[in-house]
């Protein structure tokens, strides 16, 4: 699963994320020329976390500046719960 915002410079984007199994998260900033679903292509924007623990008891957020405007992707991975439905709940903003 993934989705899109398209920051400006001098912003933050900031999340929370709420999971009843393990994921895995990370932010690709997206090349608009070239832009395409294979992330070996993307630029990372955030770490790979490629294991987090679910489900979470406490939300998963953080807030980060954005030093570019452009396209980012915010990616979400279920290797790790591929047996049973993964549900993410995902609050996902872009403030000043």
């Amino acid at each position: 699963l993934s989705w899109k915002r398209f920051p400006h410079q001098g912003t933050h984007l900031s999340w929370e994320l709420h999971a009843n199994g393990h994921f895995a998260f990370t932010i690709y900033e997206v090349n608009k020329d070239e832009e395409n679903d294979d992330v070996t292509q993307m630029k990372k924007f955030y770490p790979l976390f490629s294991k987090i623990p679910g489900p979470t008891m406490v939300p998963f957020g953080d807030t980060v500046p954005v030093l570019k405007s452009g396209v980012y992707r915010f990616w979400f991975g279920n290797q790790h719960a591929w047996f049973h439905t993964l549900r993410i709940h995902y609050i996902i903003g872009n403030d000043r």
